[in-house]
């Protein structure tokens, strides 16, 4: 079971870098390195890009190993056909462990899920997951 930490609306260009902040908070949170950090929030920045104008959001969760997760919906599933190479889709693969692109909804998008495992050496830290959780 995933544990849900906060969902991001994204609707003008202020929701993405709020989304990317979100990520960093994230990987802060669960004791993720400098390098880390900056990968995730790179790659939200990117995908929130891809979603924006679109009634996109995007919602954090930490799965039963410990990575993080976050789905960010409302990719246009217009975009289904050239997913493998948009440039923000590009940029997430490179950045985060695993980028998957989910099935064409009924309302015509598409749901981007994006995994960061945290290396064994990370911190999980309770007081900084309980800080993002209150940002929502």
């Amino acid at each position: 079971m995933n544990s849900k930490l906060v969902s991001v609306t994204i609707a003008q260009a202020e929701d993405v870098f709020a989304l990317r902040q979100r990520g960093r908070d994230a990987a802060v949170a669960l004791g993720m390195d400098d390098a880390d950090q900056a990968r995730v929030a790179t790659a939200l920045s990117e995908v929130g890009s891809e979603v924006l104008g679109f009634g996109g959001s995007a919602v954090f969760s930490i799965d039963p190993d410990g990575s993080l997760r976050v789905e960010v919906h409302g990719l246009p599933a217009d975009t289904a056909a050239r997913a493998v190479g948009t440039m923000g889709l590009v940029a997430a693969r490179r950045l985060m462990d695993e980028v998957s692109v989910g099935q064409p909804t009924d309302e015509g998008t598409l749901t981007v899920t994006l995994r960061k495992k945290v290396a064994a050496s990370g911190a999980r830290s309770e007081e900084h997951t309980s800080e993002l959780q209150s940002h929502h």
